[in-house]
């Protein structure tokens, strides 16, 4: 688990049954990103924005903190 967590991804993030853990801030974004969340977790405590072509499979996705901002992108 990091304190802040920033990705740029070219083409594919493949987190099936995966975890990306964020105590702050979590960010991924990419021009021509394709996420695929099968069976993964994606958690923040503070913003998280997820900037993407395409989502596959979108698991599960968890904000904690009452004033967090959930902010997803899709082209």
């Amino acid at each position: 688990m990091s304190q802040a967590l920033n990705a740029t991804v070219v083409k594919l993030l493949n987190n099936q049954q995966g975890e990306l853990l964020s105590l702050n801030t979590l960010k991924v974004k990419g021009n021509q990103l394709q996420l695929d969340n099968q069976q993964g977790v994606i958690e923040s405590h503070g913003n998280l924005t997820l900037d993407l072509k395409q989502w596959e499979n979108i698991g599960q996705v968890v904000r904690l903190m009452q004033n967090s901002q959930f902010i997803m992108t899709s082209a």
